[in-house]
This record gives structure tokens, sequence and C-alpha cells, in this order.
């Protein structure tokens, strides 16, 4: 995850908690709003990014997968920038 996002998501009233497979920002306000950055093996079994962050009216988290950590993180800054 980009340094700038991560400060975006402190602004943005989220903490965080780290460790050496993901990243995981929770709402100060809605502890069940959760946004993660992980490294994993998707159902093809391949390596792979997971994005998933909290929809607006919705209790559920949207989630999507990426082959490719750059395009992962680079999806991530942008719903951090105009969804969160």
């Amino acid at each position: 995850m980009y340094l700038e996002s991560e400060k975006n998501l402190l602004q943005k009233n989220y903490r965080g908690y780290h460790n050496s497979l993901d990243t995981t920002y929770v709402s100060n306000i809605k502890p069940t709003d959760q946004i993660i950055f992980s490294e994993g093996i998707n159902l093809e079994r391949q390596k792979s990014w997971l994005v998933s962050f909290p929809l607006k009216f919705s209790n559920n988290n949207y989630t999507c997968y990426f082959k490719d950590k750059k395009e992962a993180k680079k999806y991530l800054k942008n719903i951090i920038n105009t969804y969160i």
C-alpha cells in the first residue's frame, strides 16, 4: 500500500494493522468497515493480491483479486481517494 494512501486513511479516521502478508485498516467510527490489502492464493491456486473495501450503503465488502501487486495498489489508491 502506498504511504499516501495510508496517510489518507488515517485522516479519514481509520487505524491500521500490519503483518507480513496483509494490511487491514479498521474504521474508528464503524469497526465493521474494514479495508484489506492482502497477499494470497486465488481459486485457481495462483499467487494474487486481494483488495477489499466496505460498500457505502451495504453491510458487505467489495472484494477483487489482482495478479499484479502494482495494479492492486493502484486500484486501492483510487478507491481510497475517490470512494472511501
